[in-house]
C-alpha cells in the first residue's frame, strides 16, 4: 500500500483520503471489484463523491500499473497489484466473482516455455464457477 501511495506521489499526483481508501478496498478485498461497487462503499464514507471521480482514480490507478482490470462476464473488475505478493494465478468465480487464489511459478512446472526466455511477471485468470455456486446451479435444476 505504500508503494501505491509513493507512486502516486513520485508521478506529480496528490495523495487524497478518497485515493487511499479506494486503494486499500482494492487491495483488501476477497475478489475484484466493480466501479459500481467501489463507488458503493466509497459514498458511504464521502457522500459528495461522484462515479465519475471513482473511474477517473481507477484509470489514474491502471495508468500507474497499482491496479488491473478484467472482464468478468459483462462487467470490468478491478483488482490491487501488490509487489510483496507471491506469483500466482486465479479461478475466478463468474457468479459470486470469488477469487481463489494459488501460488504459481511457471519455471517449477511443466508449463512449456519456449528456448532463451525468462519469465518476469505473468498473469493468468481461468473463469469458471466455484463448488459454491455450482452446487446451487445443481439443486435449482432439480427443483
Amino acid at each position: 500500500m505504500d508503494r501505491c501511495l509513493l507512486e502516486l506521489f513520485d508521478n506529480g499526483m496528490r495523495v487524497t483520503e478518497q485515493r487511499k481508501r479506494l486503494l486499500t478496498l482494492l487491495a483488501t478485498s476477497k475478489h475484484p471489484q466493480a466501479a459500481m461497487e467501489l463507488y458503493g462503499k466509497m459514498k458511504r464514507t464521502f457522500p459528495g463523491l461522484s462515479y465519475e471521480t471513482i473511474y477517473l482514480n481507477l484509470r489514474l490507478f491502471l495508468d500507474l500499473r497499482l491496479i488491473e482490470s478484467m472482464l468478468v462476464g459483462s462487467d470490468v473488475r478491478y483488482r490491487a497489484l501488490l509487489a510483496e505478493q507471491a506469483p500466482h494465478y486465479q479461478f475466478i468465480c463468474m457468479d459470486c466473482k470469488q477469487a481463489i487464489r494459488v501460488t504459481f511459478d511457471p519455471a517449477d512446472s511443466a508449463f512449456p516455455m519456449p528456448e532463451r526466455f525468462q519469465s518476469v511477471h505473468y498473469k493468468l485468470d481461468i473463469f469458471g464457477y466455484c463448488k459454491d455456486c455450482c452446487g446451487r446451479e445443481s439443486s435449482s435444476a432439480m427443483q
